[in-house]
């Protein structure tokens, strides 16, 4: 029987989309030393919102277009049939 403390289930997942050990991007350092992160896949398959985005005349326009994006794509704004 395996020790519950060396599941694969109690030590989590190590693998991600980003391209940093999970270990990293969790921890203090990388908080204190932050990477460039890239999901990948996500330009290419949201290249009009990327578009978008870059297309904004500052950073306060460019986070509300993103804040608006995100409420519109996960229905934050409350009954998604709205």
């Amino acid at each position: 029987m395996r020790d519950s403390d060396n599941s694969v289930a109690s030590r989590g997942h190590s693998t991600n989309l980003v391209g940093v050990p999970t270990g990293l991007l969790a921890s203090v350092a990388f908080n204190d030393y932050p990477l460039p992160l890239s999901i990948s896949g996500t330009r290419e398959t949201n290249q009009p919102f990327f578009d978008a985005l870059m297309a904004q005349p500052d950073a306060v326009a460019a986070a509300n277009y993103f804040e608006n994006y995100m409420r519109l794509i996960f229905s934050l704004n409350g009954d998604p049939r709205e």
